[in-house]
């Protein structure tokens, strides 16, 4: 076997399912939607639909979901910011696959999560990952009931609940 092949992890997170450009990110916070779950803002859009034509990322019809990690300025230092999006990438790098599981066929999301503490906390140590991790996990239930009732309340596409794998 060639060590230089890339071999496919499906609870990866692989490079085109990351957010990037500032194109993609202007039209996700002037048209998207969003909440807070606990320490993470969720800001959402939904870029194509099933009955929207298709496109690359919806031509095999399979759900697509490109996130964004977004840590302000104002929220410490380089390295403390720098931890906490890795936590953030972590924590829905390990739930992503049962949030894709539980979308409809064709749909394609653009979503940004987006460290929110208090002001006050940016001077203490990073949120243990588990804290992090229960608010993504929570912050993306509650977006695939949001993005649900959107699709049904627009296309008449029936909600279904996230398969679980536990």
């Amino acid at each position: 076997m060639d060590s230089q092949q890339p071999t496919h992890n499906p609870a990866g997170l692989p490079r085109a399912a990351i957010l990037r450009g500032k194109e993609p990110f202007r039209a996700l916070f002037q048209e998207g939607k969003g909440f807070r779950q606990g320490s993470v803002v969720v800001k959402y859009r939904i870029a194509a639909s099933p009955n929207q034509g298709s496109t690359a990322e919806t031509t095999d019809l399979q759900p697509a979901v490109i996130a964004g990690f977004i840590v302000r300025k104002g929220k410490g230092g380089a390295i403390r910011r720098n931890r906490i999006r890795r936590l953030l990438r972590e924590s829905y790098r390990l739930v992503r696959h049962r949030f894709l599981q539980g979308l409809p066929h064709g749909v394609t999301l653009h979503l940004a999560l987006l460290w929110s503490a208090p002001q006050e906390q940016s001077l203490l140590p990073p949120p243990p990952f588990a804290d992090v991790q229960n608010d993504v996990r929570r912050g993306l239930e509650r977006l695939h009931r949001k993005v649900m009732k959107d699709l049904h309340e627009r296309h008449g596409i029936a909600a279904t609940e996230p398969r679980t794998t536990d």
